[in-house]
């Protein structure tokens, strides 16, 4: 029996479209309740960025695509590219380790001692930072002493003392250049929308407006409505206290 290049691509195309379903089912049951506010077509779109991505680095096995999944999933979908997570990228970037698996191996064993130390046992740290987030970008909002960027390194040591000790004073000092340039690149020019996007930048990822894990935070910044972009940051801050609240709300058993 002769195999013709279209019964090849038929096979090929359904090998991948299963590869794709058991990679959602897998984010699903990593991360069920972010899944079920992207709803079926977002976990979709954000599982395919994932696998795309993935296979940059030589990751197309099921058990690495899916660390990459679950790693997307914690630390933002461009977390291989991220300057807060340096090891990452100069893992999945090193050739030198021979295999896919190898290098999942050491990626994986590497990001449990970032989250050991940086999310705590049982999530605590993380949650109590989600727990402050309101009264930070309150308190930044209403202009403590000092300037707005001393002001902003310090409310972010106290927000989340255990990442910032993790990034240090030049890491911080990126976050905070990123989010500012993001938010002049949004036009958004109150001190309070700044500090939103430079607390996005923080918790999400440098990706944030455009990761399609949170897809409403560059639908909001986009949006046509309210046409002045500090009314959007505002919008945008309302949209993001919901949302952590949910997550506080789930992280707690709630």
């Amino acid at each position: 029996m002769i195999i013709r290049q279209q019964q090849l691509e038929v096979f090929d195309r359904l090998s991948f479209q299963n590869f794709e379903n058991e990679a959602v089912e897998h984010a699903r049951n990593f991360a069920p309740k972010h899944c079920e506010v992207l709803g079926e077509d977002g976990t979709r779109v954000a599982v395919e960025a994932g696998i795309q991505r993935a296979g940059r680095f030589g990751f197309n096995s099921r058990g690495p695509v899916n660390l990459f999944i679950d790693l997307m999933f914690l630390l933002g979908s461009e977390f291989d590219s991220d300057p807060q997570y340096p090891w990452a990228g100069s893992i999945v970037r090193d050739r030198t380790i021979p295999g896919q698996a190898e290098r999942a191996d050491r990626l994986h064993r590497r990001s449990i001692e970032y989250l050991d130390k940086v999310y705590g046992p049982e999530n605590r740290f993380a949650i109590a930072a989600l727990h402050s987030v309101n009264r930070a970008l309150e308190n930044l909002a209403r202009r403590l002493p000092g300037d707005f960027r001393s002001t902003m390194r310090s409310t972010l040591d106290t927000l989340y003392p255990q990442k910032s000790a993790e990034l240090g004073d030049a890491g911080l000092s990126g976050v905070i250049d990123r989010g500012t340039s993001i938010a002049q690149s949004c036009s958004i020019t109150s001190e309070a929308g700044i500090a939103l996007l430079i607390a996005l930048e923080f918790a999400f990822g440098h990706a944030f407006a455009r990761d399609p894990l949170y897809p409403w935070i560059g639908a909001t910044l986009r949006a046509e409505s309210p046409p002045n972009a500090n009314d959007r940051a505002l919008l945008l801050y309302r949209k993001t206290m919901a949302y952590l609240a949910g997550v506080v709300s789930y992280l707690e058993g709630e």
